[in-house]
């Protein structure tokens, strides 16, 4: 296969193909979770857990399966999403304000073709990686932030600043 912008035509067969993986993706991926959440409600009730104030906690979900080695299962899972988290957030950020702006957009975009683009790229990274050294809950952080991107509306991912 050859790049969109060179082969134009195969571009209704691969918006098919994008669009069967993002929704069989997103299908499972949401499975999964559900029962990841129905597992740990479960487990948390069990054990008279009903309101999730630290992480400590919800590791106690994990006893069951991990025994004494559960705050390092829980420990390193958080590690794990921390390192898919950040970049997807700032990466997120980073098209919401240069679209916001009007500015060019993207990875496939040299640092110079998109100043805006990867300047708030990094500055997000940055926050995000330094906000584990503050006294911020990050669960609050998590929900407040999600109420702020909820609030401040989708943007045009796809939009060709070219």
């Amino acid at each position: 296969r050859r790049p969109l912008k060179s082969k134009p035509r195969q571009g209704p067969d691969a918006l098919q193909r994008i669009g069967v993986d993002t929704i069989s993706g997103m299908f499972f991926s949401q499975i999964v979770a559900f029962f990841i959440i129905v597992t740990t409600a479960v487990v948390l009730h069990a054990h008279g857990i009903t309101n999730i104030n630290s992480s400590a906690q919800a590791a106690t979900a994990l006893r069951p399966l991990a025994g004494p080695f559960a705050f390092t299962v829980f420990a390193a899972g958080i590690i794990g999403t921390g390192l898919l988290a950040v970049p997807v957030l700032a990466g997120s950020a980073a098209y919401g304000v240069a679209d916001a702006l009007g500015n060019p957009s993207g990875l496939e975009r040299k640092p110079h073709q998109a100043k805006v683009f990867y300047a708030v790229l990094i500055v997000a990274s940055i926050v995000g990686m330094a906000l584990n050294f503050t006294a911020i809950d990050p669960i609050k952080a998590l929900y407040w932030s999600a109420v702020i991107k909820w609030g401040c509306g989708g943007t045009d991912h796809g939009r060709d600043h070219a």
